[in-house]
């Protein structure tokens, strides 16, 4: 079959995710368009629509953050809240939030606080995980999960982060429920973001 001029630019054109600043394209050479365009596709449900005011927030406020944040750990500390940690939570609910966090990140900013988050992983198919635990794993740099959490959705966490196993099985010794909050409360206090990650809903039977 020959391919007309119009399907080979097609096929070329890389798939674009636009969140004006922030433009992410996806190409593949022509080789696999359809490849490309699922892709495109995933980032633009993963990516929140408001991606892209948040980015042009972080530029409006760089001068500032440079004269208050210390360079090096603090200032990659903010901005990693700013980006994907509380600020940018803030920032989904409105402006009188967002300004809040930020200056309550900034005033705090020397002491780079950590934060334990409770996640439930579901029924264990990793594509029913919620969009946000999925960022809270690619964020964690400690994950505390049960026994029954497969390695398929300690997929989505990043390669360093540590993952201390503290499920319990009939018969065998276990961690205790207070060792595993002297975890939780040590690692935070160290600055690091600490998943507690939980088989099914961790509300349920008030577990959570």
């Amino acid at each position: 079959n020959v391919i007309d001029d119009a399907e080979l630019s097609s096929a070329i054109v890389p798939a674009i995710v636009d969140r004006d600043p922030l433009v992410i394209a996806v190409g593949t050479e022509g080789a696999a368009p359809v490849l490309a365009q699922g892709i495109r596709s995933e980032l633009e449900a993963d990516l929140p629509p408001f991606l892209g005011a948040l980015t042009k927030a972080a530029g409006a406020l760089r001068e500032r953050v440079a004269t208050s944040v210390p360079a090096g750990s603090s200032r990659r500390a903010f901005w990693r809240q700013f980006f994907f940690g509380g600020i940018r939570d803030a920032f989904a609910q409105g402006k009188s939030n967002f300004e809040s966090a930020v200056d309550e990140a900034l005033g705090s900013a020397h002491a780079t606080p950590g934060r334990v988050s409770l996640v439930g992983a579901g029924p264990g198919d990793p594509e029913l995980l919620t969009l946000k635990a999925q960022r809270k794993l690619r964020e964690a740099d400690v994950i505390v999960h049960d026994r029954l959490i497969g390695p398929s959705i300690l997929e989505y966490a990043r390669r360093d982060a540590v993952r201390i196993a503290a499920g319990k099985e009939p018969g065998k010794a276990s961690i205790a429920q207070a060792d595993i909050n002297a975890i939780l409360i040590r690692e935070a206090r160290r600055g690091r973001q600490v998943v507690r990650l939980k088989g099914g809903d961790p509300y349920v039977f008030g577990r959570g």
